[in-house]
C-alpha cells in the first residue's frame, strides 16, 4: 500500500493526563505538536489529544472526557512501543497504564523512528495480515514495515475485538494516504474487516478504520488540502 506520509502514529488512551503529558514530555522529552478535538462522529464522547512528535510519527495522547469503554481486563494487541533516539544503550519506562517505551539507539533492530510491538496467540496469522491485507514489506521473521516505521510481531496475548478503539492504553495506529476511501476499499477487497466506514473529520481529513484479525484498530486517513 502506498503511504502519503512515512510513518505510522500511533494512538494512546489516558487516565491521568497531567502524569501522562508529564511523561511524555518531560521524561521522554518528546517535542510536544499541539492539539485537537475530536468530535462525536468519532468518539461517543469530546477528547482532547495530545500530539506529541517521535521522526516522522505522533503519539496521541487522547484525553476521552468520560470513563473508558476497554479497559486492561480488555487489552489491545499493541503492547509496547521502541523509539529510536540519541541514546546509547536501550532504557525502559512503564506508563501508568502498565505498556512499556523503550528507547533505543538508531539503527536498533533496524529502527530510524518508531517501532510497535504487537502480542498475539496466532502470531503468522497476523503476519499474513500486515503484508498481505495492509501490503507492508515483510523484513524477517514476524518483522514488517509500514514505510519507515516497524511492526514487530510477539507470541502472547491477543487484542480483544472490541466496538470502539477507546480503551486504556495503546489503542490504535494511524496510517496515511492519499484517498482513505478508496485505500478502505482496496483493504476490504483483499479481505480486511471495515470496522468504521470512512467519514470527514471536519475539513481537516477524511478517515476511516479496520480491525486485524484479532481485533486491533487501524486508522486509514488522508488529510484534505
Amino acid at each position: 500500500m502506498k503511504l502519503s506520509k512515512k510513518s505510522l502514529d500511533v494512538g494512546f488512551f489516558c487516565t491521568e493526563l497531567e502524569a501522562d503529558r508529564d511523561f511524555w514530555g518531560n521524561k521522554l522529552q518528546l517535542e510536544f505538536q499541539g492539539t485537537l478535538e475530536l468530535g462525536e462522529g468519532i468518539v461517543a464522547h469530546p477528547t482532547i489529544q495530545y500530539r506529541y512528535k517521535v521522526q516522522d510519527s505522533i503519539i496521541k495522547v487522547n484525553d476521552y472526557q468520560s470513563d473508558l469503554p476497554n479497559g486492561r481486563s480488555d487489552p489491545s494487541g499493541y503492547s509496547s512501543l521502541l523509539i529510536a533516539g540519541n541514546v546509547r544503550a536501550p532504557s525502559s519506562f512503564e506508563v501508568i497504564s502498565g505498556e512499556t517505551i523503550t528507547l533505543v539507539p538508531k539503527g536498533h533492530l533496524g529502527l530510524t523512528g518508531l517501532g510497535i510491538n504487537v502480542t498475539s496467540e496466532n502470531a503468522d496469522r497476523l503476519v499474513d495480515f500486515y503484508t498481505e491485507v495492509m501490503q507492508f514489506q515483510a523484513l524477517g521473521y514476524r518483522k514488517v514495515a509500514a514505510g519507515e516505521t516497524l511492526i514487530f510481531i510477539e507470541d502472547g496475548k491477543s487484542g480483544t475485538e472490541t466496538s470502539t478503539f477507546v480503551g486504556t492504553g495503546f489503542r490504535y495506529l494511524t496510517l496515511h494516504v492519499t484517498n482513505a476511501d478508496s485505500a478502505l476499499e482496496e483493504i476490504a477487497g483483499r479481505g480486511g474487516k471495515i470496522a468504521m466506514p470512512p467519514i470527514d473529520y471536519g475539513s481537516i481529513a477524511r478517515l476511516g478504520f479496520v480491525t486485524d484479525p484479532d481485533g486491533n484498530w487501524i486508522e486509514v486517513a488522508h488529510i484534505n488540502k
